[in-house]
């Protein structure tokens, strides 16, 4: 029987996954079939905190889940970042299509 769910465990979830926020989500059944696709990058929409439970969208198909938060991670700003917090100054094929359009305009402004 699952415990009951606790004033201050509601609020360390709200904290560690505030809505809007971007979470790492693997779907344990799938995993543990070998199944594709058991692991996506998510929104945070909410939380059922009557039954411990987060509700996230996968950002690039929509699908919706309730997730045991045991099996989602959040994704912090700086990890989203890392790559160009860490890239040369130059074109480089490990960028992001971002990152990479954001440098050369830095260069060409610094060009003008």
């Amino acid at each position: 029987m699952r415990a009951t769910t606790t004033s201050a465990s509601r609020e360390q979830l709200r904290a560690t996954y505030p809505g809007g926020s971007h979470a790492l989500y693997r779907d344990p059944a799938k995993y543990l079939t070998g199944q594709s696709g058991h692991t996506v990058i998510c929104r945070v929409q909410g939380l059922d905190a009557h039954i411990d439970r987060l509700h996230l969208a996968d950002l690039r198909t929509g699908a919706s889940y309730i997730a045991d938060p045991a099996y989602v991670r959040p994704i912090t700003s700086a990890e989203i970042m890392r790559d160009i917090d860490t890239a040369a100054l130059e074109h480089s094929e490990d960028l992001l299509t971002a990152g990479d359009a954001w440098l050369r305009q830095q260069r060409t402004r610094a060009r003008a």
